[in-house]
């Protein structure tokens, strides 16, 4: 019960949290603060948003905005998986991977025990 909940919760989480999107500056100053953090030299510019995307980012075309380091757009969470979100993902996916290693585990065990 305890991993399922854990599980659930690493869900909600990783449904919840922002993956990383990329909003235009706001102001002059946080647009040289944008350009210095990412540096636009080393970005390209976004055709759908116009936006200048730092190295990893992508423009998801489920969710029509741009992702900082952009991973993939899960159809379970129905989101982009990216830098805000990533760790929640892994979390989520490593705790149903390891609750499914052991309920293989669990099942094998008790088939071979009823052989005796």
């Amino acid at each position: 019960v305890g991993v399922s909940a854990f599980s659930l919760v690493m869900f909600l989480r990783c449904a919840t949290m922002d993956p990383g999107i990329l909003s235009p500056p706001s102001s002059a100053r946080s647009a040289r603060r944008f350009k210095q953090r990412f540096g636009v030299l080393r970005g390209s510019v976004c055709t759908a948003c116009d936006l200048v995307q730092p190295p990893g980012a992508w423009h998801c075309e489920f969710c029509d905005c741009c992702i900082a380091e952009y991973d993939h757009h899960c159809p379970w969470t129905s989101k982009c998986i990216g830098k805000g979100n990533l760790q929640g993902f892994y979390w989520f996916v490593g705790t149903n991977v390891g609750s499914l290693v052991y309920i293989t585990f669990a099942v094998m065990s008790g088939l071979a025990w009823r052989e005796f």
